[in-house]
């Protein structure tokens, strides 16, 4: 009986949890992150201000949850192309166009962060983490390429490189609102840049201790 309860209660958690981020997301998407508040994120989700709070204590949590939940897929998928058989040049152009993609899914909760991350540090400390995500992730497909002789640029280096490069134009997009052109081109471009840097020699002179 005690094991019934406790799956029943993760299970309720579960669908309440997944109903305070749809909530969220519809009161995020009216009123931005100034205008969320616990009372209308509690009714868009028809519960009780209480009970909401026996979940979570403040309006930052919330947000934590929305950002945690809306990356799991986009995490989840990035992790399928590193697990998958696809030689680097084709896993750091898929990991390319996967992140765009998912930047035009996901560009107002992302202002929204941006906002939410002025206010609040445990909002910047978050974003951040996700960052060390994909700069990890590239980081690897770059020392798997140099490994296997399809680039030669220094590993270390040129992993930092290509996340700024990739980081720099998503927030170019965020900033202005504008596209190079479709997802497709953005990606190409990216890549193509990328590529010529990775397949070049390092410049040893210039190289840090």
């Amino acid at each position: 009986m005690a094991n019934i309860n406790v799956k029943r209660k993760a299970q309720w958690e579960a669908i309440m949890r997944g109903s305070v981020y749809d909530a969220s997301m519809k009161v995020l998407d009216e009123f931005g992150f100034k205008g969320l508040t616990m009372e209308r994120v509690a009714k868009e989700a028809d519960v009780s201000t209480g009970t909401l709070y026996n979940y979570f204590s403040n309006k930052e949590e919330i947000i934590k949850h929305v950002i945690e939940t809306a990356f799991e897929p986009l995490k989840a998928e990035l992790e399928s192309i590193m697990q998958s058989g696809m030689q680097p040049v084709e896993k750091l152009r898929s990991i390319i166009c996967t992140v765009l993609n998912a930047i035009e899914e996901k560009r107002t909760l992302l202002e929204i962060i941006r906002a939410a991350e002025v206010a609040s540090e445990e909002i910047r400390a978050l974003r951040q983490s996700k960052h060390v995500f994909f700069e990890d992730l590239i980081a690897s497909v770059v020392r798997e390429g140099v490994a296997s002789g399809d680039f030669i640029y220094d590993a270390e280096l040129g992993g930092v490189l290509v996340f700024c490069l990739l980081d720099g134009l998503v927030g170019w997009k965020l900033d202005t609102g504008r596209r190079l052109g479709d997802i497709a081109g953005e990606s190409e471009a990216c890549l193509s840049l990328a590529l010529k840097g990775l397949m070049s020699e390092f410049p040893v002179c210039n190289k840090p201790e």
